[in-house]
């Protein structure tokens, strides 16, 4: 009966090692059609959803909200450029447990670019 118990322990711990999580500081560089940009993000997550709050070198903030799951993380943030709002949708897979790379949309001007987000 041990064994069983010790079996089914030493494999259930890989599945919970793997569970994505996105709480902590992590660095967020952008390239949208040749414009780089970094932030600062401190995420907070509560179960599968999640919410940066970033600032840049300028210590402009952008607030990032959306779900984290097995298969990526899925979040938007409102901005604005030169008095238009702007809707950034960001798409990404994990990389590894600390590197996560995608694409960015931007609306209303249907621009993309890429992404990264490395843990700190």
């Amino acid at each position: 009966m041990k064994r069983i118990a010790i079996a089914i322990l030493m494999f259930s711990i890989p599945a919970f090692a793997a569970d994505p999580t996105l709480t902590g500081t992590w660095k967020l560089n952008s390239n949208i059609v040749g414009s780089k940009t970094e932030n600062t993000c401190m995420f907070t997550q509560t179960g599968n959803d999640i919410k940066g709050d970033c600032k840049d070198a300028n210590q402009t903030p952008l607030t990032l909200t959306g779900t984290i799951d097995d298969k990526g993380v899925h979040m938007t943030a409102k901005s604005e450029y030169s008095g238009t709002p702007l809707t950034m949708t960001y798409e990404a897979t994990f990389a590894d447990a600390k590197t996560i790379n995608g694409s960015v949309h931007v609306q209303p001007y249907g621009v993309k670019g890429t992404f990264t987000l490395a843990k700190q």
